[in-house]
């Protein structure tokens, strides 16, 4: 780690045991409420067993005094709970983050999911799946979010979108602390939450809630509250209220049965959902209260604007208020209880129903809102835990110039840094051992460029490129299953990159090893062909090869093929590499003291 992020590290550290001390703390204080809840159950036993045969009256007060108590608290320990799981996942969310500076290590989603063999350079380029760069700058929990991020990665994007994306990000590291409460937020959902909930509220739900506008119905479930008090009080002054309060109970037992079936297919779509929408809820208001400078996130939060007098993030708040009282109906004496006296469901129906009318649509516009946060979210974090990676710089002529290039999934202590650069559209041949470092190089470059493109800093001291479309030749396999060779394979890529080049005129080829499948000799003329194609295109490529031949392409055409070489150092009879690009063909090179060292005499 760099000096800066060793301070970093610190920094996290600090946070994850202050906040493991007041974890501590919501721990105690929710046993002993817990413990009170039992203290009022059994003394509202005590009372009625006491005072029940005294007058009926009693009971009714002593129930719903017990029930008034019994609710207080059981809100006063949620509201605890969520705060120490709240707590609970900012320590999840800090852990990780000192577990990825300290060993590169990252809990979160690797994205082997949007693997693409076919793709121009996902594969090559190590973007997807474990140990990749996805996995690598992942802080994505929806799968909205892990796909708005996959496809930053998948394709460049306009110049003025790119500049935008780093301004957004430059001002989201101003916000580090609120963007870790963003993730804790989310950490421990299962990624389809968004789906789930999109789908709920745009698939039938308005037919489903067709039963509940009834005028008769709506009207009943709004006055029955004061019914239900009137006749309470007058239990106190006659029995014939007693005798109404049972009547208007056995109604209401009849009335909710009836409706029940509509009522389970309402609350269905939306069961346990009210935890979720208060996490969704808490982080669109921070989205939507800051004053954003960067014109990026202002136009995203443009996106989730509210219609009518209230904002995004309190319509998906008053969503999750009606969905916690739904789930009342979860605990069976609770539910029967306002069943009996309130119709509880039918009356969560009809505010579900209001809902709808006014706040559908804009909740259902602001999950992706949220999405493109997490995945701006994941490039900012990398940018806060690497603050010596600068933004590349993009053109709007051709030219490639960095400076300490280095790869970012190969450790500060162990990665080479190189610099190059290239001002004119040529084919760079490099030549050099085994083992030397020319894949490595090409994929530093490409990885790099990736990281670029999608608006994210990049592991240099600088970089200038411009925007093009990549394609690589790199990891070229052959299929049992599709009965194809690796030299069948090996043409598919290059007619590939053939109708791309000829397509289009923005496009840099990275290749590793041309034609490995075939002999040497139609290795050398196809590689000659396709490298004299390139040039005659004006396309931008470099070419890794251990064939010095190809080298020789640089005599026929001295502006539009350069030589560059990764070469090995002899010191006392061991083998060195020193993994830095150099000028010129390689005139050195390991594979004849390989085959030596396995016993095989080289000529």
């Amino acid at each position: 780690m760099t000096a800066q992020e060793q301070e970093i590290f610190k920094s996290y550290a600090q946070e994850a045991k202050s906040l493991s001390t007041k974890i501590l703390l919501y721990k105690k204080r929710i046993n002993q409420i817990s413990f009170s809840r039992l203290i009022v159950f059994f003394a509202g036993i005590i009372l009625i067993y006491a005072l029940g045969s005294i007058s009926f009256s009693y009971v009714i007060t002593i129930v719903i005094s017990m029930i008034t108590v019994f609710f207080r608290l059981i809100q006063k320990q949620s509201k605890l709970q969520k705060e120490l799981v709240f707590d609970e996942n900012l320590l999840s969310v800090l852990n990780n983050e000192i577990d990825h500076l300290k060993e590169a290590k990252n809990s979160y989603d690797a994205g082997a999911g949007f693997a693409d063999g076919f793709h121009t350079y996902t594969d090559d380029l190590d973007i997807f799946g474990e140990n990749s760069l996805f996995h690598y700058v992942n802080r994505c929990n929806t799968q909205f979010g892990k796909s708005i991020l996959a496809d930053w990665f998948k394709a460049p994007v306009e110049k003025t979108l790119i500049e935008n994306r780093q301004q957004a990000l430059a001002e989201l590291q101003n916000h580090q602390l609120e963007a870790l409460n963003f993730r804790a937020q989310l950490i421990n959902f299962k990624g389809n939450e968004f789906n789930k909930l999109t789908s709920a509220l745009q698939e039938n739900l308005k037919q489903k809630l067709t039963f509940i506008n009834k005028n008769w119905l709506k009207t009943y479930v709004k006055v029955l509250p004061f019914l239900i008090s009137t006749i309470i009080i007058g239990t106190f002054f006659s029995s014939i209220f007693l005798k109404l309060l049972g009547f208007l109970m056995l109604f209401n037992f009849l009335l909710s049965g009836f409706f029940s079936k509509q009522v389970n297919q309402v609350y269905g779509s939306f069961s346990k959902s009210s935890l979720q929408l208060s996490a969704f809820a808490a982080i669109l208001k921070w989205i939507e209260e800051i004053s954003w400078k960067s014109t990026y996130l202002q136009n995203l939060v443009a996106n989730c604007n509210s219609s009518g007098k209230q904002k995004a993030h309190q319509q998906m708040d008053a969503l999750a208020k009606i969905l916690s009282q739904f789930d009342y109906r979860l605990n069976m004496i609770v539910g029967t209880v306002l069943n009996l006296l309130l119709l509880w469901d039918l009356r969560c129906t009809v505010k579900l129903a209001n809902w709808y009318k006014t706040a559908a649509k804009n909740v259902t516009d602001s999950f992706e809102v949220i999405s493109s946060f997490e995945a701006l979210i994941s490039l900012s974090t990398l940018h806060y835990n690497h603050p010596d990676w600068p933004f590349p710089q993009i053109k709007e002529d051709f030219e490639i110039e960095t400076i300490a290039l280095g790869h970012p999934l190969i450790a500060k202590a162990k990665r080479i840094s190189n610099n190059f650069s290239m001002k004119q559209k040529t084919v760079d041949v490099i030549t050099g051992s085994n083992m030397a470092g020319k894949s490595t190089f090409l994929r530093t470059l490409g990885i790099n460029l990736v990281l670029a493109y999608a608006g994210a800093p990049v592991c240099a001291e600088s970089l200038t490129v411009p925007v093009m479309k990549l394609v690589s030749y790199m990891r070229i396999k052959d299929s049992l299953n599709e009965s194809t060779s690796t030299f069948k394979a090996e043409l598919d890529r290059l007619k590939m990159i053939l109708e791309k080049t000829a397509a289009e005129t923005d496009v840099l080829v990275l290749i590793d090893e041309m034609l490995r499948g075939t002999n040497s000799k139609d290795k050398y003329a196809g590689s000659k062909a396709f490298i004299e194609r390139l040039v005659a295109q004006q396309t931008a490529a470099l070419v890794a090869t251990h064939d010095l031949q190809v080298a020789d392409l640089a005599d026929e055409h001295p502006d539009l093929v350069r030589n560059f070489h990764f070469d090995i150092k002899m010191q006392n009879q061991d083998m060195f590499f020193d993994y830095k690009i150099k000028d010129g063909a390689c005139k050195t090179f390991n594979a004849s003291i390989l085959l030596r060292e396995i016993g095989l005499r080289v000529e």
